[in-house]
């Protein structure tokens, strides 16, 4: 069991690993891309990386982090169940446990779907490697956003008896397979299928509805209130006091999913005392 799994690798997920590695706490970190620092361009606010892009800035981050002795794992954590004595989470296909968690995976972009986050479960899924073989033989549906959304695709269509493709947002699909079907139009309301073609769930895209087994719905990041129940927010943001605690003991927020300034600074120091607040609270915990 790891001390701390901490689900975000930013400035504020990197400031957190390093704070509780100096104090030889075993650290798990897991992320899936460089969200919004991938995208500056310069970074010229920041002490020490004046000129330096954001993914430089993350890729140097991260090196001192595993030097530090952090595990890190580019995958997506799925699932999170408080287990009375800690937490069990989904990271990629593997169930890790951590005595507490972390939460940096920077600001919600974009709302759950109509009926998504109630159907977590019972017919939708946003894992398809963990999920898969649940469907095997049994037409699908999935909602992508991204690379890794066409990949996953790919995987479910060797596995699935049917495919079919929605995108949430832009992106380039030129490699899905020929077997994955894809739809133009913009996803919906995800609803139970009703019996409709013997399907389960159904998915509402532009004017009409596709009916599959199951709804992958497969975004870079699980939005906090579906990754873990009982979570408080404050609209997009996770809600928290001043020593980065939320409403679920053991679980602290720090950068942007704590709120504004989204900046890398304030991430940097959000971690900080997330990770203070963490080790404060199991030395208390004994």
């Amino acid at each position: 069991m790891y001390d701390a799994l901490i689900i975000g690798a930013g400035p504020a997920g990197c400031s957190a690993a390093l704070t509780l590695r100096n104090r030889d706490k075993s650290v798990l970190v897991a992320y899936t891309g460089d969200g919004a620092l991938g995208l500056a361009e310069k970074m010229n606010n920041y002490p020490g990386m004046r000129g330096k892009t954001g993914r430089e800035m993350a890729e140097i981050f991260r090196r001192e982090i595993v030097d530090a002795g952090a595990e890190l794992r580019h995958d997506k954590v799925s699932h999170l169940l408080d287990t009375g004595d800690g937490f069990s989470a989904l990271v990629g296909a593997d169930v890790v446990s951590a005595r507490a968690v972390i939460l940096t995976m920077g600001a919600a972009r974009g709302k759950a779907l109509p009926g998504e986050q109630e159907r977590v479960g019972r017919g939708v899924s946003y894992c398809a490697t963990c999920d898969a073989m649940l469907y095997r033989k049994r037409p699908v549906i999935v909602v992508g956003t991204d690379g890794e959304s066409v990949d996953e695709a790919n995987f479910l269509s060797h596995v699935c008896s049917h495919v079919t493709y929605v995108s949430e947002k832009p992106h380039d699909l030129s490699g899905l397979e020929p077997a994955v079907e894809v739809l133009s139009g913009k996803p919906g309301q995800i609803s139970e299928g009703n019996g409709e073609k013997g399907r389960k769930m159904a998915l509402r895209v532009g004017d009409g509805q596709v009916f599959g087994d199951c709804v992958f719905v497969l975004r870079p990041t699980v939005a906090p209130g579906a990754l873990l129940e009982g979570l408080q927010m404050d609209g997009a943001d996770i809600r928290h006091d001043e020593k980065m605690r939320t409403s679920h003991k053991n679980v602290y927020v720090a950068g942007d999913a704590a709120g504004a300034p989204r900046q890398a600074a304030k991430a940097v120091g959000d971690g900080c005392i997330a990770a203070y607040s963490l080790v404060e609270d199991q030395k208390n915990a004994g």
